[in-house]
């Protein structure tokens, strides 16, 4: 792995996020993301160089049309190099985008992808890159971290496919602010609190260890302090510099997810909910539902929060940031709780605390109302 991070964005560690604080006596794994990755301001200055470098003779931008701008500033950075700017990411990457997108790389002669915009357009370039000889840069403008995952997929619900591959990760990915000027504060919070949700679960994930557990608390640090600024003042571009740095951090050093990214996924994919959103909003109560299984974990989690309580400082978070705290805001039929159950315990995820189907019952049902979680 080889990162390159603006010296201004370290030294964040919270007290308790002391290696010291780590125990090294049992012995465990670390494999590092092979992904070049620059973050801070100005990361994409270089954009041009970062071309030659990887030799890129033909290098389409893709972006979501909200980011259109920003995509045709890099065209022009890239000069020679650039095969020109199509505006097709869009939701959940549907079949269409990714046909619409090979044309136009295909007439172009392409050789290279520089996806500019959150998980759907970072996932539209991971399709590609998995599936043909295209390389890819991958510049997010939000926190979701879908960058580092070897995973692509396309499309929603029951007609969603996709596949797993070392081609979908990006050469590079740049985390510079300057993508995420023009981030609504509202999809700006809730994609944090997506990458909230990463970090939190990789401090109890079954394979987690010393080194994920450090930068694991460092992003939640992160993220608490730096979130609210991003929505007090959506022009701070520091504050951004730093959730940005967090998000990385927290897909890059993650351990295997539990009940809450089981929660999210499946309710998310099947009811046609935001995404970041619905890990938001599911993210307070799958915690406390874990809590009696994890009380040291949990104890130092509430630390690194600065309160008493870490389920409910991120129920008081999310309200702190103006998101939604019950899945019915998000357009939820709260009819459709046997059949969210059903979906649920129909999966696999491994917990550190087992939940049965009554349990996944009454974790949805405090989801849905959206009250401060009960334990």
């Amino acid at each position: 792995m080889t990162v390159d991070v603006d010296p201004n964005l370290l030294g964040m560690l919270r007290p308790d996020a002391n290696p010291a604080a780590e125990s090294h006596a049992k012995a465990f794994e670390f494999t590092g993301s092979p992904v070049r990755v620059r973050v801070g301001i100005g990361a994409l200055s270089s954009i041009a160089e970062d071309c030659r470098v990887l030799g890129l003779k033909r290098v389409m931008v893709v972006a979501s049309p909200s980011l259109r701008s920003v995509a045709e500033t890099l065209s022009r950075d890239m000069g020679g190099n650039s095969a020109g700017v199509i505006s097709s990411g869009q939701r959940d990457t549907p079949q269409s985008a990714v046909d619409a997108t090979l044309a136009a790389m295909m007439k172009a002669g392409a050789d290279g992808v520089v996806a500019v915009g959150g998980g759907s357009t970072i996932g539209l370039g991971k399709t590609i890159a998995a599936n043909t000889d295209i390389r890819l840069i991958a510049v997010p403008s939000t926190y979701s971290g879908s960058e580092m995952m070897q995973n692509w997929y396309v499309g929603a619900g029951q007609d969603r496919y996709g596949g797993k591959s070392v081609k979908a990760l990006p050469q590079l990915a740049i985390y510079d602010p300057e993508a995420s000027r023009s981030l609504p504060s509202k999809i700006a919070a809730a994609s944090g609190m997506n990458a909230m949700a990463h970090a939190v679960e990789s401090l109890y994930g079954p394979d987690t260890n010393p080194v994920i557990v450090r930068v694991a608390l460092d992003a939640i640090g992160l993220l608490s302090v730096n979130l609210p600024k991003i929505v007090d003042n959506p022009d701070d571009m520091d504050a951004k510099a730093r959730v940005a740095h967090a998000g990385w951090a927290a897909a890059a050093f993650r351990a295997k997810s539990g009940i809450e990214h089981a929660l999210a996924q499946r309710i998310r994919q099947w009811f046609q909910l935001d995404h970041a959103q619905t890990h938001a909003v599911m993210l307070p109560y799958a915690l406390a539902f874990n809590k009696p299984a994890i009380p040291d974990v949990y104890a130092r989690l509430s630390n690194a929060l600065c309160g008493d309580d870490a389920a409910l400082a991120l129920h008081q978070l999310n309200k702190r940031l103006g998101l939604a705290t019950g899945l019915a805001d998000l357009g939820f039929d709260p009819d459709s709780l046997g059949r969210a159950t059903d979906i649920v315990a129909d999966g696999s995820w491994v917990n550190p605390r087992v939940a049965t189907r009554a349990d996944l019952l009454e974790i949805l049902s405090q989801a849905i109302r959206g009250a401060a979680p009960r334990h």
